[in-house]
């Protein structure tokens, strides 16, 4: 959305609380251009402009006419524009579900800590016609005591009820035009509403885990998830191997899924602009419960004359022995994370052979930084995989997984040539500018 309305070009505005896009507005039109457009009449002057009332809340196909107005507000006359009804519905109102609480997230991004003005950069859908709103964060910010929001949430889980996310959604859920979920454990207020007999917008769910939890679940499990895919009208995934789960587990149907590659913020994760004068080592980074940290351990103890920097939840591997060759960081923030990428020789992503790409994250963010990876292949991550910048290991294999390491930590040459290629790859087929454009696509021509 532009800052301010430049010749010829239509802006959107809020025309309301419901975040429906009021009338744009077009600057001074000559008369050729004006009868070009149909102009019933037109001011000599080259100083009208095309105004017309507030748009209602259901709006009308077709022609439309509006007055041609001088700078002091006379009308000089009328013209046709027949493509109306297309430019003031070409943007629509998205309600985004996500776990992030938004107002802590914009405070890390403006502070540099977080990428994205948005979770997972969102906003790139506002330059592709979309008007994207989050919930609020009220309850996480309001006076009462943190007991009672406790006693809120504790409230909600015995009645199966998700009474914080319907207080903060539920109003923009049912005003707009599309809801987004991300992922399927954010989508328990639009399925809340729905089932009761709300009138809802189309759902676009972002499925993450449904296709592993398809090959373990139990019956009442199986079928609690095909309702929730019949409630969706597009399901995403971000890797093709799961469209067979899910249409022979659950019966949906192939067209009613799509396949987007995962996208990540490539401005925030650039390579560094000068190596730093650390002695070598390699980074392993996750929270996932689909990492392989046992693997990872046996590994490193395998090849003790390398040095691993490890970033995850001290619970990840507090059971797990650790060897003298590997630094335990803890959990870090996005700047530190940043930066163990950047001065890394090699990432290290010791994954389980999930359904899902349990690990494209810190893949992709690598990707950008320039560094090469050391990865298991698996039918989820392998659309994912660039030869030239992974080693991939065989998962579950220590053995397979020190000598993929030791590859790449000796070989320089390599390091130096992948980082370029790992980078514009990144740039060109993973940004999260380009995932979003290709969900803008999908809303326009399924929904």
């Amino acid at each position: 959305m532009l800052d301010s309305p430049a010749p010829g070009r239509w802006t959107g505005g809020h025309g309301g609380r419901s975040g429906r896009p009021g009338l744009p507005g077009v600057r001074a039109r000559t008369p050729a251009r004006a009868a070009a457009r149909g102009a019933l009449s037109a001011d000599p002057a080259n100083t009208v402009h095309p105004r017309s009332a507030p748009v209602p809340h259901r709006r009308w196909a077709g022609p439309h006419v509006l007055p041609t107005v001088h700078d002091d507000g006379r009308v000089a006359g009328w013209w046709v524009d027949p493509l109306y009804a297309q430019r003031v519905d070409a943007r629509r109102s998205a309600w985004f579900l996500v776990q992030e609480d938004v107002g802590r997230w914009s405070r890390g991004h403006a502070a540099g800590l977080l990428p994205g003005r948005l979770p997972y950069g969102i906003e790139a859908l506002e330059d592709d016609g979309f008007d994207v709103h989050l919930p609020g964060s009220v309850l996480d910010h309001a006076l009462p005591a943190r007991a009672a929001l406790r006693g809120l949430r504790v409230a909600g889980d015995k009645a199966g009820i998700p009474f914080r996310e319907l207080l903060t959604s539920a109003r923009g859920l049912r005003s707009a035009d599309v809801c987004l979920s991300m992922f399927e454990d954010q989508v328990a207020p639009y399925v809340t509403l729905s089932r009761a007999g709300v009138s809802m917008p189309p759902l676009v769910l972002f499925a993450c885990w449904l296709a592993q939890r398809a090959l373990i679940y139990h019956l009442p499990d199986v079928a609690a998830s095909r309702r929730l895919l019949r409630d969706a009208a597009v399901t995403v995934v971000f890797s093709g191997n799961q469209v067979p789960i899910l249409s022979q587990r659950f019966g949906v149907d192939p067209d009613r899924l799509a396949v987007l590659d995962f996208g990540i913020d490539t401005e925030f994760f650039r390579p560094a602009a000068e190596r730093s004068d650390e002695p070598p080592y390699l980074a392993a980074v996750g929270g996932d419960i689909g990492r392989d940290w046992p693997t990872f351990m046996e590994a490193a103890a395998q090849a003790p004359e390398l040095r691993f920097k490890l970033a995850t939840w001290p619970d990840r591997v507090d059971r797990l022995r650790v060897p003298p060759n590997v630094e335990l960081l803890g959990g870090v923030d996005r700047p530190r994370y940043r930066e163990l990428l950047q001065q890394a020789d090699a990432v290290v992503l010791s994954s389980h052979p999930h359904a899902y790409p349990t690990g494209q994250t810190v893949l992709l963010e690598s990707y950008a930084c320039g560094a090469p990876v050391a990865v298991g292949w698996t039918a989820a991550l392998a659309d994912y995989l660039l030869p030239d910048v992974c080693e991939t290991y065989v998962p579950g294999d220590p053995s397979d997984l020190a000598r993929a390491c030791r590859e790449l930590s000796a070989d320089a040459d390599r390091r130096r040539a992948v980082a370029p290629v790992a980078r514009q790859a990144a740039l060109a087929r993973f940004d999260s500018r380009r995932m979003w454009s290709s969900v803008a696509e999908l809303v326009r021509t399924r929904l």
